[in-house]
Parts: C-alpha cells; sequence; structure tokens
C-alpha cells in the first residue's frame, strides 16, 4: 500500500539476545507513541508500562492465547475491571498500528470478549441541589466561579485551564461564546449564559487576549473542587469531572436536545452522549404500578 512503512523498525526485527529483544521492543512501541500526544499518549504508556509489569513476555508475536493470559494476569495483580479495559483497548490500538503498519500479520486483542467493566457514572452523579451546595462552599470569590464555570460549560478539566480570554466573544443578550479545543484538537463553540459572562468580565482585571481565564494547573482544579466537597459536606470524593457529569445529565433531563448536549460536551458520537440518559433516575414502572395499587386501580 502507498505510504507504508513495510520495512520494520528495529523493533520488529528477530533479536538474538534478551537485551537485544527489549531494545527492539521499546523502538516498536515508540513508533507507535510517537503518533499521539498530551493525555492520550500518557495513557498508552501507562497502559503498556502496567501490562509489561504483569506480563513481562508481551512481545509482537503474541497470540490471543498469550493476549487471554495477559488479562488473567492484570486481573490477578489486582486491577480493576476498567483498568484492564483500558489497558486491553490501549494494546488493541498499538498492535492495530503494527498491522497497518505490515509489521504484524495478526492483532491479538482484537479476538478477546471481555466483559464491560461496571458503569460507574450513577455513582458519580451530583444533584442540582448538591451542585448548587458545592458552588456556594467555595465561597462568593474567583473558586466559586471556576466551579460554575465548570458546571455550566461542560468543560474536562484540562479544557478549562487552557482557555484563553482571547477565545470569549459576547454575543447578544449579554451571552458569550466560548472557543475550546479538545480532544484530538477538535475546536467547538460554547455558548455561555449572560450571568456567567458578566461575571468573567468582571472578574477580569485587563489580562491580555493569550492570558489565561483561570491562572492556575488541573492540578489546583482537582483541589479547589475537593476542598469545597469537604465544605458542603457531600461525603462524596467529587472531582471535575463530576460537574461535566452533572452538566449533561440535568441539561437532558431538562429536555435539552441529545444533539445541542453533544457538542456542547464536545463528544465525537451522539450514542456517547445518549449514555446519559441511562444514568437519569427515572420514574421506574414499579413506581407507576405502585400509585396505582394505591389509589386502588
Amino acid at each position: 500500500m502507498a505510504g507504508r512503512n513495510r520495512t520494520p523498525p528495529p523493533g520488529l526485527i528477530p533479536a538474538s539476545g534478551e537485551a537485544q529483544r527489549l531494545r527492539v521492543l521499546d523502538a516498536a512501541v515508540n513508533a507507535w507513541l510517537m503518533q499521539h500526544t498530551g493525555k492520550t499518549r500518557r495513557t498508552y504508556v501507562q497502559a503498556w508500562q502496567r501490562a509489561q509489569r504483569a506480563y513481562p513476555a508481551l512481545d509482537p508475536a503474541l497470540t490471543p492465547d498469550d493476549a487471554r493470559a495477559c488479562v488473567r494476569a492484570l486481573e490477578q495483580a489486582g486491577y480493576s475491571a476498567a483498568t484492564v479495559d483500558l489497558t486491553v483497548r490501549a494494546l488493541a490500538a498499538l498492535w492495530g498500528y503494527w498491522q497497518a503498519q505490515g509489521w504484524v500479520r495478526q492483532n491479538p486483542w482484537h479476538a478477546l470478549r471481555l466483559a464491560p467493566p461496571p458503569d460507574r457514572r450513577l455513582e458519580r452523579r451530583l444533584t442540582e441541589a448538591e451542585v448548587d451546595r458545592l458552588i456556594a462552599a467555595a465561597g462568593s470569590g474567583r473558586n466559586a466561579l471556576f466551579l460554575r464555570f465548570l458546571y455550566l460549560t461542560g468543560c474536562r478539566i484540562s479544557e478549562a485551564v487552557s482557555v484563553r480570554w482571547g477565545d470569549l466573544f459576547p454575543a447578544e443578550q449579554g451571552e458569550g461564546i466560548l472557543r475550546v479545543v479538545g480532544k484530538g484538537r477538535k475546536q467547538r463553540e460554547i455558548r455561555l449564559p449572560a450571568g456567567l459572562m458578566g461575571d468573567l468580565r468582571r472578574w477580569r482585571q485587563g489580562d491580555g487576549p493569550e492570558a489565561p481565564i483561570w491562572p492556575f494547573s488541573a492540578a489546583r482544579g482537582w483541589q479547589i473542587v475537593r476542598r469545597a466537597a469537604e465544605r458542603a459536606g457531600l461525603g462524596k470524593r467529587v472531582s471535575p469531572h463530576w460537574l461535566r457529569h452533572a452538566h449533561a445529565t440535568h441539561a437532558i433531563a431538562a429536555g435539552v436536545p441529545l444533539h445541542v448536549v453533544q457538542q456542547t460536551l464536545g463528544h465525537a458520537r451522539l450514542d456517547t452522549t445518549g449514555e446519559y440518559l441511562h444514568v437519569l433516575p427515572g420514574q421506574g414502572s414499579g413506581l407507576v404500578l405502585a400509585e396505582r395499587w394505591r389509589k386502588g386501580g
């Protein structure tokens, strides 16, 4: 195929000794990692290192049986179902890259059928009242404004601490438009309510367009959320992503069309946004039947 490098990198040339084999393998893995940046790359690095620790026999010639043995080793090492699932997805992507280059013939990870990890989003749900308590516990200054920003925009923490004043534009009726660069360097625009836009403008103190709206790191953002949750007495280990979940579930419950929530959150697929429908506490058929029974129907 045109443009495909069918000459194996040093990573896939048969090695004569263990030291050479490891050098070869590292080179092959690095060729794949160089295709990625940022959080995705860090996730892949961690997945590879995790798998190598659990199953040192990782090799391009891995068979489906070997892949299953690696999964068992990860489980025996005490990793959660979600972490094992993430690791397998990363390894499938690695072997898929090698396969696309013509360096290996099969992807042994595609033959695996793992049980889906439990969906923890219901456990990470905040009610509207809890969001109000969380924001109130942050005080009346910048920290509270930051939490409102996370909730009303649905931004990931990495996106929030990356936006600049030059990414914020006025819109009609005092509203605003925020330009956000998300996963895969994809750009989207988020409408800001007039109240939030006005408070952001009042908070600004003459910073230039390249200055960050939130002059702190993602780690500091986590700290702000955690401390507010402790002060609010929520009894939950709330993270910034919980506010993104809250944005999605509350918006859908309020009747906002799925495609609008999808655009705001920056989901590539509508069915990803639709998964939040399963997190919403529905009326429940049993409740309807119980009410009918109570009324003697």
